[in-house]
Protein backbone atom coordinates (compact mmCIF):
# COMPACT_ATOMS: atom_id res chain seq x y z
CA UNK A 1 0.00 0.00 0.00
CA UNK A 2 2.72 2.15 0.53
CA UNK A 3 4.96 2.10 -2.04
CA UNK A 4 1.30 2.41 -4.49
CA UNK A 5 1.01 5.99 -1.90
CA UNK A 6 4.42 6.89 -3.10
CA UNK A 7 4.28 6.46 -6.98
CA UNK A 8 0.67 8.20 -7.25
CA UNK A 9 1.63 10.83 -5.31
CA UNK A 10 4.88 11.21 -7.45
CA UNK A 11 2.36 10.93 -10.15
CA UNK A 12 0.49 14.02 -9.19
CA UNK A 13 3.42 16.50 -8.02
CA UNK A 14 4.84 15.21 -11.60
CA UNK A 15 7.92 13.48 -10.27
CA UNK A 16 10.02 11.11 -12.30
CA UNK A 17 10.31 7.66 -11.88
CA UNK A 18 13.94 7.36 -12.34
CA UNK A 19 17.08 9.28 -12.42
CA UNK A 20 17.29 9.24 -16.56
CA UNK A 21 14.11 10.52 -16.41
CA UNK A 22 15.37 13.34 -13.82
CA UNK A 23 18.35 13.95 -16.53
CA UNK A 24 21.50 12.53 -14.32
CA UNK A 25 23.62 11.32 -16.93
CA UNK A 26 24.75 8.50 -17.38
CA UNK A 27 28.34 10.03 -17.19
CA UNK A 28 28.74 10.71 -14.18
CA UNK A 29 27.85 7.20 -12.25
CA UNK A 30 31.80 6.37 -11.69
CA UNK A 31 31.80 10.31 -9.84
CA UNK A 32 28.81 9.67 -7.79
CA UNK A 33 29.71 5.77 -6.92
CA UNK A 34 32.79 7.42 -5.45
CA UNK A 35 30.71 9.72 -3.54
CA UNK A 36 28.31 7.30 -2.19
CA UNK A 37 31.30 5.31 -0.86
CA UNK A 38 32.49 7.84 0.90
CA UNK A 39 29.76 9.29 2.13
CA UNK A 40 30.11 8.68 6.42
CA UNK A 41 25.99 7.17 6.23
CA UNK A 42 27.00 4.56 3.96
CA UNK A 43 28.20 2.96 7.44
CA UNK A 44 24.62 2.81 8.35
CA UNK A 45 23.56 0.70 5.48
CA UNK A 46 21.90 -2.99 6.16
CA UNK A 47 24.56 -4.02 3.52
CA UNK A 48 28.18 -3.33 3.25
CA UNK A 49 28.65 -0.96 0.53
CA UNK A 50 30.67 -1.89 -2.35
CA UNK A 51 31.15 -0.45 -5.34
CA UNK A 52 29.57 -3.25 -7.34
CA UNK A 53 26.61 -2.92 -5.03
CA UNK A 54 26.38 1.11 -5.26
CA UNK A 55 26.72 0.75 -9.55
CA UNK A 56 24.21 -2.12 -9.20
CA UNK A 57 21.66 0.28 -6.90
CA UNK A 58 22.88 3.09 -9.44
CA UNK A 59 21.96 1.65 -12.13
CA UNK A 60 18.43 0.46 -11.48
CA UNK A 61 17.62 3.36 -10.04
CA UNK A 62 18.42 5.21 -13.80
CA UNK A 63 16.64 2.68 -15.64
CA UNK A 64 13.56 2.26 -13.06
Amino acid sequence: GFLRFVIELRHQLNVPNTLGEFGVPREGFDRIVEMALEDPTAGGNPLPLTRVLAADMLARAFEG
